[in-house]
């Protein structure tokens, strides 16, 4: 967590600003639609420090930002910001309050989806290995005894 505190002599003589800066677990929640598609959405609660409806109040000068990732699709966002949406980066300035929804879909390439195929694939063969030989074991003995040795 990073908090930066700072005078704003170009609104008023006597005006401040603090930024927060943090990393949150479980900022946006996350729902694999497909194989290769994710559909993200914020969880207004987690940010919302005074409302458990998901509602955020934002009073005069303040404004807060969201960057989303630049591959995100169907960028969804309510309310709307106006101009303070650019590509991948959403600024709201208030005065707002009320219920904020921001949802998103990312989607793999099919080459990264094969490669995390695989990986998972010999990630799985690691921690089940004994089962793994235990198979090759009993196919080998099947083959023994429905084709014995003359």
């Amino acid at each position: 967590m990073r908090i930066v505190a700072a005078r704003e002599f170009n609104i008023h003589p006597n005006a401040a600003s603090i930024t927060l800066e943090y990393d949150a677990d479980r900022m946006m929640l996350l729902d694999q639609f497909s194989s290769r598609s994710t559909k993200y959405a914020l969880n207004t609660p987690l940010i919302a420090l005074i409302s458990s409806k998901g509602e955020i109040s934002l009073g005069n000068g303040m404004s807060f930002t969201l960057e989303v990732p630049t591959d995100a699709q169907e960028i969804r966002v309510s309310p709307d910001p106006g101009a303070g949406r650019q590509k991948n980066v959403i600024t709201w300035q208030g005065p707002i309050f009320g219920k904020w929804d921001v949802e998103f879909i990312r989607e793999k390439s099919l080459n990264q989806e094969v490669s995390d195929f695989f990986v998972q694939s010999i990630d799985d063969l690691r921690h089940n290995y004994i089962w793994v030989l235990l198979a090759l074991f009993g196919v080998v003995v099947v083959f023994k005894f429905l084709h014995p040795q003359e």
